[in-house]
């Protein structure tokens, strides 16, 4: 089908009809005027502006970005805010947009566009996009005090859906976020990936290791542990955590949670806008009146499912143990210190399997902020981002730091009560589970001393200059 020069242009900010997208440079002094020159494509020169017009071409799995207006006067011209346009072409066309803008008291302002066309960019939109026609409009708005009063306004065509992946992109994470977190990251600041120090379970230089361990204790309260000993099962670890929560509701509720053992059910009352996940608790089995609590699915129902459990918990026990062997050199103290105290012998050792559905909500975190009130926890996580840590949980507003997956890694936090035993030299860190649009797997095994052992300050943590607290 020919197109003319005068025949209907859609602007920029309404492009979900036909058309090629074109991009229109700075134009240049004199020239002629009136007349029009079809590129091929189907742009369309307008030498009346003398303007430099090229087409954008189509790169697969990519977005198109670009700096709108108010960034342009924001960065006092530096970064330029390009003309644009959609030509017709015959064909029909469909693309989504995003248009993020933020308004500030103060009249400062960012605003940045993001828009793709129907190229599926990403495996995961394939569900989303395209169901809605492109005639509907999702409008979400919200706002958050974030040092003023930030108001976010997001406007997709299409599937709602597609705006938490597009986000996830933009921001380097997965999940939406707030509006004050997404600002900070615009203009370079806030949430941010954390990058953990990496200990060495394995390494022949235990005391070298030590001293690792105690920096990242002192810095972070997190750390990555690898060489651990369990890489090898951790697919298989997932796999039966994925078999018991695929169970019928009513199976899991007959090994609901009693004594701290068993299954705790998602809380229906509050749907998407709270605390989303459900878990199971296997309690201490290094004692044998404890281990006669715990609750089990029968053979008949899940195969083979305890003893696999039972494998995998005995062996994040023992890489539990050695690590606090390692914590004990760290503070200066005999290797088998925590033997010693009887903390480690018989300790009150819990593995929970967690599963967090895949729904997104008015709610961000579906695991509130936090800290573990034991002494020291391992994560296993199946890859799924949207752990989160705020170093300084007395800093307000907190700044929240993306923990990226990194494959056959633990990841190991202080607990409350390690920062209580080391008279706050190491730091209990808050943290947080994001919504992602993703169902998540994790284990977390939490290896707290024996009930009777007692906690009192460490003599290699305090001193006259520092009494314990």
């Amino acid at each position: 089908m020919g197109v003319g020069a005068h025949e209907t242009i859609h602007h920029a900010r309404d492009r979900e009809g036909e058309g090629d997208l074109g991009v229109v440079f700075e134009a240049e002094e004199g020239g002629g005027e009136g007349d029009a020159v079809e590129l091929e494509g189907g742009v369309v020169v307008l030498q009346e502006e003398l303007r430099d017009q090229f087409d954008v071409a189509f790169v697969a799995r990519a977005f198109i970005v670009n700096i709108g207006d108010l960034m342009e006067r924001w960065t006092n011209c530096l970064y330029r805010s390009t003309m644009h346009r959609v030509k017709q072409t015959g064909k029909e066309r469909y693309s989504e947009n995003i248009y993020v803008s933020f308004f500030l008291p103060i009249k400062e302002c960012a605003s940045l566009e993001i828009s793709f066309s129907n190229s599926r960019l990403f495996p995961h939109f394939d569900d989303h996009l395209f169901q809605e026609t492109p005639s509907e409009l999702m409008e979400h708005r919200s706002g958050v005090d974030v040092e003023g009063h930030v108001e976010l306004h997001l406007s997709v065509r299409g599937a709602g859906i597609a705006i938490h992946h597009m986000m996830e992109v933009l921001a380097g994470t997965e999940g939406l976020g707030h509006a004050g977190e997404l600002f900070d990251i615009l203009i370079g600041k806030g949430r941010k990936e954390m990058n953990l120090p990496i200990i060495d379970l394995s390494s022949p230089d235990p005391l070298s290791t030590a001293i690792s361990i105690r920096q990242a204790c002192i810095e972070y309260g997190f750390f990555y542990l690898v060489n651990h000993g369990v890489e090898n099962d951790l697919v298989k670890a997932f796999d039966e955590s994925k078999r018991f929560f695929s169970l019928p509701p009513g199976e899991k509720m007959k090994l609901a949670r009693k004594e701290f053992r068993g299954y705790t059910p998602q809380d229906p009352t509050l749907g998407l806008h709270g605390d989303s996940k459900e878990s199971y608790y296997i309690g201490p089995m290094a004692d044998s009146a404890s281990v006669k609590l715990n609750q089990w699915p029968s053979e008949e129902l899940l195969e083979n499912w305890r003893p696999s459990i039972e494998a995998i918990y005995w062996k994040l026990f023992e890489a539990g143990k050695k690590l606090y062997s390692l914590i004990a050199l760290s503070l200066n103290m005999d290797e088998d210190f925590f033997d010693k105290i009887g903390a480690v012998d018989k300790p009150s050792a819990f593995l929970r399997l967690l599963r967090y559905p895949g729904e997104m909500g008015p709610h961000q975190e579906i695991c509130s902020a936090h800290s573990d009130t034991g002494a020291l926890t391992l994560l296993m996580t199946d890859g799924v981002p949207g752990l989160q840590i705020c170093r300084d949980k007395l800093k307000e507003p907190r700044v929240w730091e993306d923990v990226p997956y990194m494959e056959g890694a633990f990841i190991v936090n202080i607990g409350d009560l390690m920062e209580r035993w080391t008279n706050c030299l190491y730091r209990s860190t808050m943290h947080r589970v994001k919504r992602t649009g993703k169902e998540r797997y994790s284990m977390a095994f939490f290896l707290d001393p024996h009930p009777d052992c007692v906690v009192e300050c460490l003599k290699s943590c305090c001193s006259e200059s520092c009494p314990p607290r």
